[in-house]
């Protein structure tokens, strides 16, 4: 544990005046979200399956992760999930979270990369926000498949198993990725200076409750049904 903490606070001395100046504004954040979902779907033969994002549960966009380290690695960074109603179909305005984890290993350089979680279950989902994102939920995922050679018998197999599949952007370069003992944190500061109330993560997502949705969410749920369309 010890070790533990240690690690941790020389991350946060090595990195976070990177961390600081990386820190964009909401909107833009959310459009960021937004070109990062548009950019890898237009990918040829890099993109995450239509089969499969049209039976997921949730999708979480997390832009400009910082990854990296010298001896000490983490990684640090802000984005948006949003969850797809099970029977209209419909994206919900999306919730801020945060994202951050530690890891031990000869490793240096210091990254930049695009990360998309893919929630592909109702229950794992909903079991995720019953622990509270608000104190920090540790979640481990698979690597997510990529291109058009995607069965559906195969997103059945990964729904049953509850799976949350990865996928990373660095450099160009689009790939699922697996990753263990990442935490995520709802963003409750954020989401309240963003849609100007007090709503908690379930009032986002599932309950439907938010009153007025900015523009810049408004775009990200286009992009979202542009992609992904309607259930099979």
């Amino acid at each position: 544990m010890r070790k533990q903490t240690v690690a941790f606070i020389v991350f946060c001395c090595l990195f976070s005046p990177v961390l600081l100046e990386a820190d964009d504004a909401l909107d833009s954040l959310i459009s960021l979200a937004s070109k990062v979902v548009e950019d890898i779907q237009a990918s040829p033969d890099n993109f995450i399956s239509s089969e499969l994002l049209k039976e997921s549960t949730a999708i979480g966009i997390f832009p400009k992760v910082l990854k990296g380290g010298y001896i000490v690695g983490g990684q640090f960074g802000k984005g948006v999930i949003s969850y797809r109603d099970p029977e209209s179909g419909k994206w919900s305005p999306p919730a801020f979270f945060k994202l951050y984890g530690g890891s031990f290993g000869l490793q240096a350089g210091l990254d930049q990369v695009d990360l998309i979680l893919v929630f592909t279950e109702e229950k794992s989902f909903d079991d995720i926000l019953s622990k509270g994102m608000n104190v920090g939920v540790n979640i481990s995922a698979t690597a997510g498949p990529v291109g058009r050679e995607f069965r559906h018998e195969n997103v059945m197999k990964l729904r049953s198993s509850g799976a949350i599949l990865s996928y990373s952007r660095s450099k160009g370069l689009f790939a699922g990725i697996a990753f263990e003992g990442a935490k995520i944190n709802f963003d409750y500061e954020s989401s309240k200076e963003f849609y100007q109330d007090a709503y908690d993560v379930r009032m986002i997502l599932k309950e439907n409750e938010v009153e007025k949705v900015p523009e810049t969410a408004l775009e990200l749920i286009r992009t979202l049904a542009k992609y992904i369309g309607n259930k099979t």
